[in-house]
């Protein structure tokens, strides 16, 4: 090669050397001039989450100045609901402080809520059906007592209405409802329910002291008294309706003699049971006697407080109740029950119905044997009534008859403004505030 051409060569090799470096220094300077950059960017983010932080501070100092303070539930949201208008710009941090904030969910939270909403719905519901129903009633049933005086609505059910005065006792129904009956100045009087008329009055000699209208025809059984030195008298008669024929039966005397309790009497069996009050050396007696209308009578229980009897009508047999809660058949306690009961009444099938003190179930007896129970769902039981052919409970504002085979259908309702009297076949005696007896059909199917 020449030497011309060696020099050309060896120029070329050291401008491409300086170009190649040239090149180098500006790709540095570039990198360099970047990482400023990156530098500068970190320094200002630093700063700026120096500031967020102080600003986070000072929020909450803010936060706890106004918690202290606050002397009421608006200075309290104020906690709640302060923000600051200098809110971080920076989205990043906007997103994690959101997430922070929001509470995770809780399944359980969620279904406990649901149930208590459930639960209130249920209440105001059943509280809102009974109400409808209620209403419903009485817009259907119009004709019982509704005004807070007198319970009647019509001037009609006034007039029709018996009136019952504080000198008529035992006020007492007829089985075909065409007669009631009363005791007063020791005499009963028998008036016709459909006119109000008197239509009989029963005298005796001596003072008639106790009565009972049969259950099943026109009958009435009475007791007259009359006192002597040591003893008091009592004589059993019977009086017919439609012969108005009288009947003379067993006279005896009692000593301590107070007053008759109860009379059970079954015109099958012609057999009476009559519980006598006495007072025998200052202390309260009482003496249950067994008197058969054609033969003999006889001390059937004493030395206790007997405070209900329950006869049966197809047999004799008699069950009580002492005053202590013992139940008695036939003169013998009854073992069946695992709570105390009480003694409601007979249907006509001799069945004898028991109630549980908590109003929860009724026992069906034959014998001293428990034939049937019929759980209770309403226990606001305030009274019972027996007529011997069916057994009634009685609620503030309506009636069932338990011995039925429906027996927690409602049969009637009652006005807030009566008192339950009787019941006879599918006719309802009820009270108004002032002192009328008034009717009402069953809805006996």
């Amino acid at each position: 090669m020449r030497e011309k051409d060696k020099e050309e060569l060896e120029k070329l090799k050291q401008k491409a050397s300086s170009k190649s470096s040239s090149n180098f220094n500006l790709k540095f300077e570039d990198e360099r001039e970047d990482a400023n950059v990156s530098i500068q960017n970190l320094n200002l983010r630093k700063i700026q989450k120096e500031k967020n932080k102080k600003e986070k501070q000072r929020r909450r100092a803010r936060k706890d100045t106004i918690r202290n303070t606050a002397e009421n539930n608006d200075e309290y949201d104020e906690i709640n609901n302060y923000s600051d208008n200098n809110v971080d710009t920076n989205k990043e941090e906007k997103h994690e402080r959101k997430k922070k904030e929001k509470t995770p969910f809780s399944f359980k939270k969620f279904i406990i809520k649901i149930i208590i909403m459930i639960i209130i719905a249920s209440f105001i519901c059943i509280l809102l059906f009974y109400n409808l129903d209620k209403f419903i009633y009485n817009l259907e049933h119009s004709d019982p007592l509704v005004s807070p005086i007198t319970g009647l609505q019509k001037e009609s059910d006034i007039e029709s209405g018996i009136l019952i005065d504080s000198s008529m006792d035992s006020v007492q129904y007829s089985y075909n409802n065409k007669y009631y009956t009363f005791l007063k100045d020791g005499r009963i009087y028998i008036y016709e329910r459909a006119t109000n008329k008197e239509t009989a009055m029963i005298a005796a000699a001596h003072e008639i002291c106790y009565y009972n209208l049969l259950y099943d025809k026109n009958l009435i059984v009475y007791i007259t008294k009359e006192a002597g030195a040591y003893s008091t008298d009592l004589q059993i008669w019977t009086y017919e309706f439609s012969s108005k024929k009288t009947s003379e039966y067993n006279e005896f005397s009692v000593s301590g003699f107070n007053k008759i309790k109860d009379m059970e009497y079954s015109p099958i069996v012609n057999i009476i049971y009559l519980n006598v009050e006495r007072t025998v050396s200052g202390s309260l007696d009482n003496v249950v006697y067994r008197i058969d209308l054609f033969n003999n009578m006889s001390r059937y229980a004493s030395n206790m407080i007997i405070n209900k009897m329950v006869m049966l009508k197809q047999r004799d047999g008699l069950y009580f109740q002492e005053d202590d809660g013992t139940m008695y058949y036939r003169g013998y306690p009854i073992r069946v029950f695992n709570t105390g009961v009480d003694l409601i009444g007979l249907d006509l099938d001799d069945n004898v119905f028991f109630i549980n003190e908590d109003r929860t179930k009724v026992y069906i007896v034959s014998g001293t044997t428990i034939t049937n129970t019929i759980e209770i769902t309403d226990t606001n039981v305030i009274g019972w009534y027996s007529d011997n052919t069916n057994v009634y409970l009685i609620y503030p504002d309506y009636v069932v008859c338990i011995s039925s085979k429906t027996p927690l259908e409602k049969l009637a309702r009652m006005s807030q403004y009566m008192t339950f009297q009787a019941i006879k076949g599918d006719t309802m005696y009820l009270k108004t505030n002032d002192g009328r007896v008034i009717t009402t059909k069953l809805n006996v199917k």
